[in-house]
């Protein structure tokens, strides 16, 4: 099949979210070292980008994470442990959150469809580029009024997907009325500064159309003065919004103003982050401007946070596309800098690679917060200590088990390379051989079912592009054994012959007869293979599109390792996904197909199952189905999965305990929307796996 299935059998630490109650509950299963769990860690590896992180002025033990792809995390503790918060946010990412300063139950976010790719730099913002980066369809702003447990969207606008400060919202602590403050501003990039006098029910716009905003500020003492910073330059406001001027006198020309901070204590004293042209700070309120940047290395620096404590305490956050992130730390108000101070290790190791959020402590002076590998300092800087209990993102293609040993397994995942686990994944550890290789993106991967075999097929090198590599070893070395960039799907040992290997490459397949030294082409890309009987194979064959537009396929059968192929009886429709068959003897056939739903093949012919039949339809009115796995002890259980790629959250997990004929949505606490990116069950107990933006979670056979 599509995704090769191994078990899983272990014990781990079931968070218990903060979700509204689902009969289904997944259980998570975060990535943690042993040295992490000797230290009372509980698991949090993060693995997506946090834009923003922030502490509620009025209850700093509630603390909020806004995830590129994997919306809104909070910790009601201080940050010593984290949850999923995201009923309702329908993006597939939160690129701003904030509490209201005066009660930490009302919270507003702001969604994103995160589209990789989105440019970074100054350039006009138009329609066009607009509609090619962002969905109107579910971002904008949303707000919770119990503690992120559910969101509703107030307000339809859109923001790009960026790196830099991301403070979208500024509220009015005099507009307070007992439940929540009536004038918020938010930011977005096309209609620009938006306030609400109601508390966010409505929104009108104050200007900055089409703006790239990064960050809106309303001074602690002065609630008229505001200001606005982003690739248009820094603007300031005397009256609330009403009119702008722009400010920044000294800046360098055409600087884009990624960072601000303001100086609680002094309406005169501002600081900017201004990328690679550093900090700069301003003595008079903003209109003029020199550098403040003594001591700082040459870094993209775009974030900045200040104590409201101690206002001499700063913060400073770089991007560093090439290079780990790092965090500046200053003191004195800026006259001096020291790089970030000792950092406790965390599961993926280093620091973050992009820009991530810095929040200082509103009533301790030196406590702060990052959010790339979420840390805590409680020395302005000096020691950096793990604080990412509960986050998880690394997202798998599958997961690869021992057969004869159901506590060894290794994880394959997007952007991350591979994690192996020797004591059923209640423990980790990075396959480091992996790590000469850059990017170290895997495909999916497959350990050799023969008991004690140690090797293991998969592919390394970007998201589509990769190397096809072999280990002898359990994976403590890897040789290259097709360096022809492709996306190798479906690397499969035949169950039977270990000398025969195969994988897809494009059009074609490749097959190994000797151990997968060396691979000749077959006929056609393998899509799955035959659990009981390894000369079975199973691929697909375009027919172009038929009248309505829908894509068509006829599906092929090998009985003879790929030699000859023949046509299965009929054709199906939808965009060809995923696919898998009966494990025992490939009598079944399963397609997912976008669009039209999970196409049967049995008794020599093709059924169409749909909504009809208890698949479930996306927040978009589609079914994406695009991973399958079936149960290989009992076949009739079949898991599918949908995946509606950067337009926004998707439809979830479904089962089928008939062979495919019925159907029911298992997507429980982690829904009710979901973007599955993989799928794999155990052939030991039919645990079934779950590869997320929020990591892995796994539920046991029904």
């Amino acid at each position: 099949m599509r995704k090769t299935m191994f078990a899983l059998s272990f014990s781990v630490l079931s968070l218990a979210w903060s979700t509204p109650a689902a009969e289904t509950e997944w259980q998570h299963v975060p990535l943690r070292t042993a040295a992490q769990k000797a230290n009372g860690h509980s698991g949090g590896e993060m693995g997506q980008m946090v834009y923003t992180i922030t502490i509620s002025p009025s209850n700093p033990q509630c603390m909020a994470l806004g995830i590129d792809t994997a919306q809104v995390y909070i910790s009601t503790n201080g940050g010593k442990l984290w949850g999923m918060r995201n009923h309702g946010l329908r993006a597939n990412g939160v690129q701003s959150v904030a509490f209201d300063p005066l009660n930490e139950n009302v919270l507003f976010a702001f969604g994103l469809n995160s589209r990789a790719g989105t440019p970074q730099d100054g350039r006009e913002i138009t329609p066009a580029f607009l509609k090619k980066f962002t969905s109107a369809r579910v971002g904008g702003v949303c707000r919770s009024e119990d503690q992120g447990l559910t969101w509703k969207r107030v307000c339809e606008a859109v923001a790009l997907r960026t790196q830099a400060q991301n403070q979208y919202f500024a509220f009015d602590p005099e507009s307070f009325d007992g439940t929540r403050c009536r004038v918020i501003y938010a930011s977005s990039h096309n209609r620009g500064l938006l306030k609400s006098l109601d508390g966010g029910e409505n929104w009108t716009a104050l200007g900055f159309e089409r703006k790239r905003i990064h960050a809106v500020l309303l001074h602690p003492t002065n609630n008229h003065l505001l200001f606005v910073a982003g690739n248009h330059g820094l603007h300031r406001s005397d009256d609330a919004g009403t009119t702008f001027v722009r400010i920044g006198r000294g800046l360098p020309e055409k600087a884009l103003v990624y960072g601000l901070a303001l100086n609680a204590k002094s309406v005169n004293i501002v600081y900017v982050a201004l990328g690679k042209d550093g900090v700069w700070w301003s003595q008079d309120g903003g209109r003029t401007f020199t550098p403040r940047g003594e001591g700082l290395y040459k870094r993209d620096w775009r974030r900045l946070a200040i104590s409201p404590v101690d206002p001499d305490v700063l913060y400073v956050g770089a991007q560093c596309t090439g290079g780990t992130g790092r965090v500046g730390c200053s003191r004195d108000g800026g006259a001096s800098w020291q790089p970030m101070g000792e950092w406790e290790p965390q599961f993926l190791g280093g620091t973050p690679y992009f820009a991530e959020g810095v929040a200082a402590h509103p009533t301790e002076a030196n406590t702060a917060f990052t959010g790339g590998r979420v840390h805590k300092t409680t020395d302005a800087g000096l020691t950096w200590r793990h604080s990412s209990n509960g986050i998880s993102g690394c997202r798998f293609q599958n997961v690869s088990f021992r057969p004869d040993d159901p506590n060894t397994f290794m994880v394959f995942y997007t952007d991350h390379g591979a994690a192996i686990t020797h004591d059923g994944g209640d423990t980790f550890s990075w396959v480091n051989s992996l790590r000469k290789f850059h990017p170290m993106s895997c495909g999916e991967g497959a350990w050799d079912p023969a008991p004690d075999s140690k090797r293991i097929l998969t592919s390394v090198g970007g998201w589509t592009q990769r190397q096809l590599i072999l280990s002898l070893d359990a994976g403590a070395t890897w040789e290259v054994v097709r360096t022809e960039k492709a996306g190798y799907p479906c690397p499969t040992f035949h169950p039977q012959d270990p000398n025969v290997l195969y994988v897809g490459a494009g059009e074609n397949g490749l097959r190994s007869d000797d151990g997968g030294h060396t691979w000749d082409p077959i006929a056609h890309s393998p899509r799955t293979i035959c659990r009981g009987d390894g000369d079975i194979l199973f691929a697909s064959r375009s027919l172009g599109r038929k009248e309505g537009g829908l894509p068509e396929y006829e599906i092929l059968k090998s009985t003879d390792r790929g030699v000859t192929w023949h046509a299965l009886p009929g054709k199906i429709t939808g965009t060809l996904r995923a696919m898998a068959c009966d494990p025992r003897d490939g009598s079944r056939v399963y397609c997912a197909a976008s669009y039209t739903g999970i196409w049967v093949f049995a008794d020599n012919t093709w059924s169409l199952r749909t909504d009809e039949h208890g698949l479930t339809k996306d927040q978009f009115g589609a079914m994406l189905y695009a991973e399958l796995a079936v149960d290989a002890t009992r076949p009739n259980i079949i898991h599918a999965g949908q995946m509606h790629c950067w337009a926004g959250r998707s439809g979830g997990v479904s089962r089928s305990t008939d062979f495919g004929m019925t159907w029911e949505d298992i997507t429980g606490n982690l829904g009710p929307w979901l973007t599955v990116w993989g799928l794999s069950v155990s052939p030991h107990d039919g645990t079934v796996y779950v590869g997320t933006d929020y990591g892995t979670w796994r539920l046991p056979r029904p």
